[in-house]
Order: structure tokens, then sequence, then C-alpha cells
């Protein structure tokens, strides 16, 4: 028997194996829904219960190829999310104008956008954008002054 916390929060069961095979199924249950047995004090994901593991993977194997898209996706059809890569290449841009200020949020925040789009690139993306922030940051803090020192230096010598 056991016990699951629903997306609403609330406890349900116990229920048997066979009510646990058949929510799977209905997509009620899924790998992160938190079970555990009637007996045991523990919660754990339901995809680290051994019983449900394979059903979880061939839900999501046959749920992927019905719609098409990878089981990682996005729920629902949302776009990748895009906002810190965006951000990272607006302050880059800045960073010429305002005298190289935003040059070192441009590189925090392209940094932070790349490596999401790396690890998950169907919820974030704007890696391109994300490398466009970072090129254009480190070009504001570290190329642009040393030829500008180069530039007031050589009328000197």
């Amino acid at each position: 028997m056991y016990i699951i916390v629903g997306a609403d929060g609330k406890e349900y069961g116990p229920v048997g194996f066979e009510q646990m095979r058949q929510w799977i199924a209905e997509g009620r249950v899924n790998a992160q829904t938190r079970v555990r047995q009637a007996d045991a004090p523990g919660w754990q994901p339901a995809a680290e219960v051994p019983e449900f593991s394979a059903l979880l993977v061939a839900r999501a194997a046959t749920s992927a190829s019905s719609t098409g898209r990878s089981p990682q996706g996005p729920a629902g059809g949302d776009a990748p999310q895009k906002g810190l890569a965006v951000t990272s290449l607006a302050l880059g841009i800045l960073a010429f104008p305002t005298c190289f200020l935003t040059g070192i949020p441009a590189i925090i925040c392209g940094h932070i956008a790349h490596g999401r789009a790396r690890r998950e690139p169907a919820r974030y993306g704007g890696s391109g954008m994300a490398t466009a922030g970072l090129v254009l940051g480190y070009l504001s803090l570290v190329v642009v002054p040393i030829a500008l020192l180069s530039a007031m230096l050589l009328p000197a010598l």
C-alpha cells in the first residue's frame, strides 16, 4: 500500500499497486510525485521507487512519442526561457556607452544563461545571445581598456 502527495499538496491513499499503475498511466503520478509506503516514515520521488521506475520510464517514452517532443521538454508547449541571455546581451552592448559599468553584470548573466542553456536546452534557450553577451562583456573589461591605455601611453614613448 502506498500514499502519495498530489499536485495540490494533499495526501492520497493508501492505495495498492494496481491503482498506482493506473494513476501513472493516466499521468496523475509522475517521476517527481512524492510517494511512501503506508508503513514507512520517509517520502521519496516515485522515480526512486523500484516498482514504479520502469512504469514511469515507459509512460514518459509513450507520451514523448505521441506528442513528438522529448520527455524533458517544457510542459504545455512553452517557448524556452531566454530572459537572462537577452539581459546578458543587452548589458554587453550597453557596456561601451556606459563606460564599461555594465561589463561585469553582462559576464555574470552570460555565464549563468549559457550554463542553463547547456544543461537544459529544452527549458532554457538563447545560448548564442548569452555567448554574445559574454564576448561583449569581456571585450569591454579587457581588450578596450588595454587599447585605450596603450593609445594614451604611445605618445609618451
